[in-house]
Parts: structure tokens; C-alpha cells; sequence
């Protein structure tokens, strides 16, 4: 068995050209090794239809024979094919079979060396974001040695980070558990008064020279920026090209073949237009692309001849979802109840003044006070915001922070509704402007300009 398995590593490091090629190393994948050829298939079998991750895993000039003989064999054991969040190279071999339904299921960004970590010093945002987060003591470093303590403290993280997704962990593709193996996987943690609060995975694509980023995790208690601070220091170390790797349904670049039945494509764009409550296509897409000076590669899925269609899509969720479709619904429903209940008094407290705000409401004393955006998505880093309680004397200062920071980044009417305070209260001036005072101190290369702009606004 770890003979089959170092093997399989082994192709996977020298042949490796999908993005997906690392994650098929990930727990669940089952593995079809040709006979004859240095070749790989990781699938997952759901439904009667072998799903596998992305591609063959082999040279490209032996790519046809490959998918040849491994339909051949799932058909002798009377299972179905369909390959998921396939590239290039099989979209080509699709293009000349007519029978082999292919279509875009998204497209993922691409960055040659160093121009994603020269995009973070050439947008203004992008650098007001990293100097907040480094202003309020947050460090990353690589993690070259993960010790028993370490890998405690990012499985704590991991945990936090699954508790607040809106859908059940999800695994195949997205597998969450990616810190079981970290053979040949890079590894960047980001820290806060020395506790992790945030992690980054970067997973080699060995046969382009490129690097995935395959996870990033903020804890509850990472501020606003980790996310971008972890990417920042991972970029500027990792050489090669860099990938953000899928982001599901976004219509960029120009598919090489689309051979979806109308029903998938009506299907595919509803579930884009309305799906946000479980999954953020959209602000998955923005995140990705905000960036800029990426290039994207066209996703596809591609079902085998003689495979329906309707069985192989219904295989992938159970891929995702580890169970079969209405159960997995039903689950992600009770979530999604859960976390709404959770949140309501977030949601529909109303917007009031500091008079009406300082020791005339009462509230529980143990109450969190953490307001989490909804937009969200598995990847969309959230938007957080932990003030202490209404009568604690520091709430106003807290509120002040919290418009602040959240008018840097657009979320100003989350913020007022978080806070209970409108941007320019003028009961917050002294705060803002102790704020303003503090931030025009520092070295101008350190300064958050963006937020010095939003506090003299505030201060109108």
C-alpha cells in the first residue's frame, strides 16, 4: 500500500501540470495507475460515476491513451466518468470527440513571478490593507518544522475557520483536512500577540513551475487584512507562477469548447445569480480578481461518452458533500437556520445615538459582540468586528475603530449596524481623531493613507 502510494507521489511531483494534480493526494481519492505509462487518476466514486480531480495526471502526449484506457476500465466495471475542474489540455481532446459533453465551470488567475507581489505596492488599497493589519501587531512567518504545538494551534484555527462557513465542511477539491500532508506543500502562519489566528497552504503544480494557493484560514480572532498579509508574504517567497486556483462559474477568459445541454446552462447561471446564501460566487470571482495583472485559464467539466449528464453532475455534489444530495441539503439548511438565529439581533438591532447607546440599553454581560458579514463565501475572507459591551467604558473608543476600518474597506452601513453608531457621530470625534493624530505619527512609508483620509471624512 505505501509503495502505491510513494508511486503515486512520484507521478504526481515529475507529471504534475494540473492545478488540481497535488490535491489528489488529499484523504478520499481512490487511484488508477496505467499500466504502462508513468500515469495517474485520482477519483472519487459517487453514484455509480468515477469524478475525477481535474485530469490525468500524466505527459501530455500520453494523455489520450490515458483517458482511453481508463474509461475503458471504469466502463468494465460499469461506472460512469466525468472530469471535474479539468484544464486546457482535456478541453483540446474534447474539442475533437463530439460525443464528449464538455462546458466551462469557471476560471481561475494566474500571476507570472512577482507581479502579484507587485501588485500589492502599486494599488493604494491593497497597501493601506497591510499596513492596518501589520499596525495592529499582526506577524506571518513560514512554518519550516510543523511541531506537535504549532500543528495544535492551526487545527484550533481550522476549527474556528469551519464553524463560521455557511455551508458543512466540504471535501474532494476543497478538502479542509490539507494539514495531514504537508510533504512538498508550503506552509505561512500569521500571528497575533504570539497566537496563530490565520494560515496559508501553497500546494506545487510541479510541471508548470507554479504554486497553488490552496487554503487560506483566518481564526474568530484575525483581523481584517490576514488574509491579505499571509498572501503578500507567501507570493514574495514562493518562487514561480502563482494560481488562486478555481473560482467556480466566473465567465472569464475564452472557453475552447461548451458543449453544455441547455438545461446545465440555465441551471449554472441560477445558481449563480441566487446561490449566494450558501456560496458567493460573485464575491469569490471579485476577491480573486481584485489583485489584478492576472491572466485566467478557463475550468471545465468534462463527462465521459455514454455517461448522462444529469448522473454525473449529481455524482460531483456527492463528491463535494461527502453524502448524497437531499441529505447534504437538509444539513446546509439547518446551518444556515442555525447561523441566521445566531445572528438576528446583529441583523435587526437599530442604528441609535451615544446617548441612547451609554447605559440605557442593557445587554447580556456575556453576549458576543462579533458581527460577522453575510456576504461570505469558503474563501471570501469575512468581516469581523469584536467590540467589548455597551457599558464597558472603552465601547465608544472600540466603535469609533470598528467605522473606521469598515469605511476603509466598504462596509460602512455593516458597521453602524454592528455598532449602533452612524459614520460622523460627532459624540465619536475625540476617538477618530486620537486615531488620526496616532496615524499621521508614524513614518509616512507606514502610514495607512486610506485610513487617514476615511478619519478626516469622519471628522467633517
Amino acid at each position: 500500500m505505501k509503495r502505491d502510494a510513494d508511486r503515486v507521489r512520484d507521478i504526481v511531483r515529475r507529471c504534475g501540470w494540473n492545478v488540481t494534480s497535488w490535491q489528489i493526494l488529499n484523504p478520499g481519492f481512490t487511484y488508477w495507475v496505467h499500466p504502462g505509462h508513468d500515469a495517474v487518476v485520482g477519483y472519487i466514486e459517487r453514484n455509480g460515476v468515477r469524478v475525477v480531480g481535474g485530469a490525468p495526471v500524466c505527459a501530455d502526449e500520453h494523455l489520450e491513451d490515458v483517458v482511453a484506457a481508463f474509461e475503458s476500465d471504469a466502463s468494465a466495471a460499469g461506472a460512469g466518468v466525468i472530469y471535474f475542474a479539468a484544464e486546457r489540455r482535456m478541453a483540446e481532446l474534447a474539442r475533437a470527440e463530439a460525443r464528449r459533453v464538455t462546458f466551462p465551470i469557471g476560471a481561475q488567475p494566474f500571476w507570472d513571478a512577482g507581479v502579484l507581489t507587485r501588485e500589492f505596492d502599486r494599488h493604494a488599497s491593497l497597501r493601506a490593507q497591510l499596513n492596518r493589519v501589520r499596525n495592529k501587531g499582526v506577524t506571518t512567518r513560514e512554518i519550516s518544522t510543523l511541531d506537535p504545538t504549532t500543528a495544535a494551534a492551526l487545527h484550533r484555527c481550522l476549527a474556528e475557520w469551519i464553524e463560521q462557513r455557511p455551508l458543512p465542511p466540504l471535501h474532494f477539491l476543497i478538502e479542509t483536512e490539507t494539514l495531514r500532508d504537508v510533504v512538498d506543500r508550503r506552509l505561512f502562519a500569521a500571528e497575533l500577540g504570539g497566537d496563530v489566528v490565520g494560515f496559508l497552504v501553497a500546494t506545487p503544480v510541479p510541471a508548470r513551475g507554479a504554486w497553488l494557493i490552496e487554503q487560506i484560514v483566518r481564526g474568530a480572532a484575525a483581523p481584517n487584512g490576514t488574509a491579505e498579509l499571509l498572501l503578500h508574504h507567501a507570493t514574495g517567497t514562493l518562487p514561480g507562477r502563482i494560481t488562486l486556483g478555481l473560482a467556480p462559474l466566473a465567465r472569464r477568459g475564452d472557453p475552447l469548447v461548451d458543449r453544455a445541454p441547455r438545461w446545465v446552462t440555465i441551471l449554472l447561471a441560477r445558481l449563480r445569480a441566487h446561490g449566494g446564501g450558501y456560496f458567493n460566487f460573485e464575491g469569490l470571482e471579485r476577491f480573486k480578481a481584485k489583485f489584478g495583472g492576472s491572466s485566467w485559464d478557463v475550468v471545465y467539466a468534462s463527462v465521459a461518452p455514454g455517461t448522462p449528464v444529469t448522473r454525473a453532475l449529481l455524482a460531483v455534489t456527492a463528491a463535494f458533500s461527502g453524502e448524497s444530495l437531499l441529505p447534504f441539503a437538509a444539513r446546509a439548511m439547518r446551518r444556515r437556520l442555525a447561523g441566521s438565529s445566531a445572528g438576528m439581533w446583529m441583523r435587526t438591532r437599530p442604528v441609535r445615538s451615544l446617548h441612547q447607546a451609554s447605559g440605557k440599553c442593557q445587554m447580556e454581560a456575556g453576549m458576543s459582540r462579533a458581527f460577522v458579514n453575510e456576504d461570505r463565501d469558503d474563501d471570501v475572507p469575512r468581516v469581523h468586528f469584536t467590540l467589548p459591551p455597551f457599558n464597558d467604558p472603552s465601547y465608544p473608543r472600540a466603535a469609533a475603530l470598528a467605522l473606521i476600518e469598515a469605511a476603509c474597506d466598504g462596509h460602512t452601513s455593516e458597521a453602524e449596524e454592528a455598532t449602533g453608531y452612524r459614520f460622523g457621530e460627532p459624540q465619536l470625534h475625540r476617538y477618530v481623531r486620537s486615531l488620526l493624530e496616532q496615524e499621521e505619527a508614524r513614518p509616512e512609508m507606514e502610514q495607512d493613507r486610506r485610513l487617514i483620509t476615511v478619519a478626516k471624512r469622519f471628522l467633517r
